[in-house]
């Protein structure tokens, strides 16, 4: 269903949703997205966000939470990454973003321009 099937059955407890015609291919997914958002829906209402955060935490992909503005000075992954500097002034500590990429080391920047060389959407000079 997601391009990683054994999530629906040993993370999301719903293993129908592997073998649902609806949701076979992305663009029957597309097809059938009002009907993927409901099932998703029910699933992600049956437990808090704290149970989600333990039972998808040794996940091999990508996910997080849609988070608001007061939440992220707390999100251990911006912490990290050392995206929301603390600000002091005077009387008050408030976070600011800092960036939007960060590369850490050269390493990650090569990494990226090898997956577009290697996608043939750009070459040479264009990188």
């Amino acid at each position: 269903m997601f391009g990683i099937d054994a999530v629906a059955d040993t993370h999301l407890g719903r293993p129908d949703l592997i073998t649902d015609a609806r949701f076979a291919d992305g663009r029957v997914r597309f097809e059938n997205r009002a009907a993927c958002v409901q099932e998703l829906d029910a699933v992600f209402a049956e437990r808090t966000l704290d149970e989600w955060r333990r039972v998808l935490a040794d996940v091999e992909g990508v996910w997080a939470p849609m988070q608001s503005a007061r939440e992220l000075p707390s999100d251990p992954q911006a912490i990290a990454n050392g995206y929301l500097p603390e600000v002091r002034t005077a009387d008050d500590l408030s976070w600011l973003a800092d960036r939007y990429v960060s590369f850490r080391d050269f390493n990650d920047l090569i990494g990226v321009t090898e997956q577009l060389r290697l996608a043939d959407r750009y070459t040479g000079p264009e990188l």
